[in-house]
């Protein structure tokens, strides 16, 4: 009793600095396995891209590069070069950035969602919506993958733009210039005005009005299309011309991309896994999705004239919505804040009265949360270190110089869950042979397994053939090698593939990289 008056007694900024000490000790456990995850994908081309020769040319890094291609995110490319100036290339140190960037950002969503608990009068809110945020499993893309330092840098940004515009709800310096970092680091800042209107117009007490939200969303409209114009008149940089991904895809994309990104918000674990459920049962999917949609119509009917819900809902919508052309799961980063204020919120509001069933509820979804998010982890450092064995296997076929390049018929883009090749292959071959030499890729694998079987033979015409056992896939992305390719399946290849002189041909299968051909 006496533990709880003192407690009660201490000041909010005392509370707020152990809060932080707890966040602390949560973040070193949970993310404890990440710090052995070596390097993969594209990790050593973004390492290598901003490294500068000396402290001083690190401004360097906000000129356009061509890299940038039509993006313009000088901002992260600017932190990776501090980073990389002192990590060199040291996986380690680059793990525990993300570990502390990631403690930083919970606790900056920490005071934004103290405003939150505020409207409804109980402080706990916050302090479960912080705890919940720094362990759901669907971030982990953005918190494991060194290349997405953007969406965390974002996210920082964002909501320190966010709280000086709430300390009074009016327009500030620190807000502008909190927002303009934000667009400096990735586009999906976009979206801020937006969510300045809707912060305005249902949290406002004091003027909560059509008119007044425009007034003020408008001078950060003004902020936004200023940045555009600049981008465009002096990079000539449009961030929504025909050739950026991003405009791809029409209405029923977009609508199709949402419905992804709410599923997985709900069940952020393993997408395959639970596409495999739904695929396997069908017709119960169809009834689950059904009896689902009602029910969240049911809510929205209820909550009609609950202005902390609607806020809380449309700043999931309108966060999305400036990636809503593709489906990443790193574009959740920014969103899953309002999820999981949202879900604090229905939980605390529904069982307002019972003080058992709140915290049950948030132990329970922090224990499944935590638990996924540990597993997603163990999963990245084991294949990511047998990655690395892969690679040393391989580079004793370099024993001699009698090699100029490497044909690779096929490379696990992804197993299970871990992009492990996804991207920038040929820098991260180069690396782990710590030899400059030529690749080439001739298709993709996706994998349940490091250790899954492809199996390999041959025809009549010499022709080398690859096949999946299981039910995973090749993707063939390079059609310049006359390579066949049955598409019913996707799981089958035939490459036509001879004998030439000081190039190595290899495929992977059982966790290994298999020579085919070459000049022994």
């Amino acid at each position: 009793m006496r533990f709880y008056q003192r407690l009660q007694n201490i000041s909010e900024t005392k509370k707020d600095y152990f809060f932080f000490i707890v966040l602390l000790f949560v973040a070193l456990l949970i993310f404890a396995p990440s710090l052995q995850i070596p390097f993969f994908s594209d990790e050593i081309a973004f390492v290598k891209r901003n490294t500068v020769p000396s402290f001083s040319q690190l401004p360097s890094l906000f000129e356009k590069k061509p890299y940038d291609g039509f993006y313009y995110r000088p901002l992260g490319n600017f932190v990776s070069g501090i980073l990389t100036f002192f990590a060199g290339d040291n996986f380690q140190l680059y793990r525990l950035f993300n570990i502390l960037l990631q403690l930083v950002n919970t606790f900056i969503f920490f005071r934004f969602a103290k405003i939150i608990s505020g409207k409804i009068g109980n402080p706990m809110l916050a302090y479960s919506a912080a705890i919940l945020f720094m362990v759901f499993p669907g971030n982990d893309y953005a918190l494991l993958w060194h290349t997405a330092l953007f969406d965390r840098l974002l996210f920082g940004l964002y909501f320190l733009a966010l709280l000086s515009f709430f300390k009074n709800y009016k327009v500030t310096i620190t807000s502008i210039f909190f927002f303009i970092l934000a667009m400096l680091s990735k586009e999906a800042a976009f979206s801020f005005p937006l969510v300045i209107f809707i912060s305005d117009y249902f949290l406002n007490e004091k003027e909560s009005s059509v008119k007044s939200a425009l007034k003020k969303s408008g001078v950060y409209f003004l902020f936004l299309i200023g940045y555009l114009l600049l981008r465009l008149i002096l990079f000539n940089n449009n961030v929504f011309t025909a050739q950026d991904a991003h405009t791809g895809a029409g209405l029923f994309t977009i609508i199709k991309n949402y419905f992804f990104f709410a599923g997985f918000l709900l069940f952020p674990f393993s997408p395959r896994e639970i596409q495999h459920v739904l695929i396997a049962h069908q017709g119960l999917t169809f009834i689950v999705c059904g009896v689902g949609l009602v029910a969240f119509s049911f809510l929205l009917y209820k909550k009609k004239s609950d202005k902390l819900f609607w806020f809380l809902f449309l700043f999931i919508i309108l966060t999305i919505l400036p990636t809503s052309r593709l489906f990443m799961r790193w574009y959740l980063y920014l969103p899953s804040a309002g999820f999981i204020l949202l879900i604090c919120y229905l939980v605390f509001t529904t069982f307002n009265k019972k003080k058992v069933v709140i915290q049950f509820s948030i132990l329970l979804i922090f224990f499944i949360y935590a638990f996924f998010l540990v597993q997603k982890e163990i999963a990245w450092r084991d294949i990511s270190k047998k990655s690395v064995f892969a690679f040393a296997e391989l580079k004793k076929e370099f024993s001699s110089n009698e090699y100029s390049s490497i044909v690779f018929l096929t490379i696990p883009a992804k197993v299970g869950d871990v992009p492990i090749y996804q991207l920038q292959f040929d820098q991260l071959v180069q690396y782990y042979l710590k030899r400059e030499i030529q690749i080439d890729v001739l298709s993709k694998s996706y994998l349940t397994s490091w250790d899954e079987q492809i199996g390999m033979t041959s025809d009549k015409s010499g022709n080398i053939i690859l096949q999946h056992y299981k039910d995973n896939y090749f993707l063939l992305f390079d059609n310049k090698k006359n390579l066949n390719f049955k598409l019913k399946t996707g799981k089958q290849l035939s490459f036509p593939v001879k004998q030439e002189k000081g190039i190595l041909y290899v495929f992977f299968s059982n966790g290994k990289f298999h020579k085919i051909i070459g000049q022994l």
